[in-house]
């Protein structure tokens, strides 16, 4: 996401155009390497053993070093070897504009000093939690997420309205998906975009004037994807594994289950309400609390 975010700061100060951003991102993508394909060229493993360490990853949710390392097919050591190589070898979004030739390294650098200043100086709005809410750590992480990610990936600035106790039925917005967590923590999380903001997301990330309704579904489908990849890394550093199913699009008001409520922050900005939720277990609160000690 820092790439994206620093492709979004590049475009709106128009140094670039969205087909370029698009053209980098693809670039880095094919010259980045994975650890196996690391391991392949060392000679530390086969591309057999690596098709084995992968379909570990996918059955039990581990990191490609932790699976090669309970296999038996590579050492801590020669892990941490190819994490060491794969970082140094690591193309950046600056890099790959330049190897392009769509700016020049001057730019990159001036860009990237600007960008980072602004980070800095960015304060994220607030959030305030209900005291009682259930599942309050990880709700407040997920509106933290969106606050942080969703919010720069749309290149929309919000003030938060009061946090949403609902039951269900759920009403949503124009473009909606949800996407279904289990393991340490079970929880539904709901993204819900306004027409407008979701198009011209997607026409953006596409560069299409006027994209189509595939792709308009498709960019808020993304957007619930990143919010549940960033809380599943947030919380692995904190040794709590979230596994995620696909993302599905909802078009009508959300049913949950009978033990489940869910918890909604309305982001306003000025093309229009982001809907942010996750579901909570159901209790008697529907109304939003405003003497939360925690707040995002």
């Amino acid at each position: 996401m820092k790439a994206r975010f620093f492709g979004q700061h590049l475009l709106s100060k128009g140094l670039i155009t969205a087909p370029q951003l698009l053209a980098a991102v693809e670039y880095q993508n094919r010259n980045n390497n994975k650890l196996g394909e690391f391991a392949v060229d060392r000679g530390l493993a086969t591309a057999f053993e690596v098709e084995q360490i992968r379909a570990l990853q996918t059955r039990e949710d581990r990191l490609f070093g932790e699976a090669a390392i309970s296999l038996g097919i590579l050492s801590p050591g020669q892990v941490s070897e190819l994490v060491e190589t794969q970082r140094d070898a690591h193309l950046e979004l600056g890099q790959a504009l330049t190897e392009l030739g769509y700016m020049d390294c001057p730019e990159v650098e001036r860009a990237a000093a600007e960008f980072l200043t602004e980070e800095a100086q960015r304060q994220p709005d607030v959030v305030t939690l209900p005291q009682d809410l259930p599942d309050r750590e990880i709700a407040f992480e997920v509106f933290y997420l969106a606050n942080r990610l969703l919010l720069r990936a749309c290149d929309l600035v919000s003030k938060t309205e009061p946090v949403r106790v609902m039951p269900s039925p759920v009403p949503l917005s124009d473009r909606n998906a949800g996407i279904e967590v289990s393991g340490a923590h079970q929880c539904m999380l709901l993204v819900g975009l306004p027409h407008d903001i979701a198009a011209s997301t997607a026409g953006r990330f596409s560069g299409e004037l006027a994209p189509d309704e595939a792709a308009i579904d498709g960019v808020v489908l993304e957007l619930v994807h990143l919010l549940a990849d960033n809380l599943r890394s947030v919380l692995a550093e904190r040794g709590r594994r979230l596994h995620l199913s696909n993302a599905q699009r909802l078009r009508t008001p959300l049913l949950l289950q009978a033990d489940r409520a869910m918890t909604i922050v309305p982001f306003v900005t000025h093309q229009g309400q982001v809907l942010v939720g996750m579901s909570v277990a159901a209790s008697e609160q529907t109304e939003a609390a405003t003497d939360s000690t925690q707040s995002v």
